[in-house]
């Protein structure tokens, strides 16, 4: 998986939830500005829960992975070519730093809008990658 990619905002399922949050299946993705690669995804179930995420294309163009049989199988992606996007949780770390979740992205199934967080294999990506170098 790699490339620019169009987000549309609204409802996503998890069907098994989020890593840290199994209970968690349900959350609506959001923008602030129409043209930022910022987003931000809150659960439904329970206010207190977001995340702020970002189009990773955008300040890592060579980004690419391939994604696993078992994460195809759980968003039911059976076509050669499906129409997904993927989004990576951002962190805001002590003195500022912004890190971004290379390892383990949010990978979307565009037309049942079923999401999964899939951690990857891939040895180069971090969990605590600099957004900014």
């Amino acid at each position: 998986m790699s490339g620019t990619q169009n987000i549309s905002i609204g409802k996503l399922f998890f069907e098994e939830g989020l890593p840290g949050f199994p209970d968690m299946q349900f959350f609506n993705i959001s923008k602030e500005e129409a043209n930022a690669p910022f987003y931000q995804m809150n659960s439904t179930e329970d206010e207190t829960i977001g995340f702020w995420l970002i189009d990773p294309f955008v300040f890592f163009p060579e980004y690419q992975f391939v994604l696993p049989e078992y994460a195809k199988a759980s968003l039911r992606l059976e076509d050669q070519n499906p129409s997904v996007a993927v989004l990576n949780i951002i962190t805001l770390r002590e003195e500022g730093q912004i890190t971004i979740n290379l390892k383990a992205p949010i990978v979307i199934n565009r037309e049942n809008r079923m999401a999964k967080q899939v951690i990857l294999n891939e040895e180069s990506y971090s969990l605590r990658h600099p957004l900014f170098q």
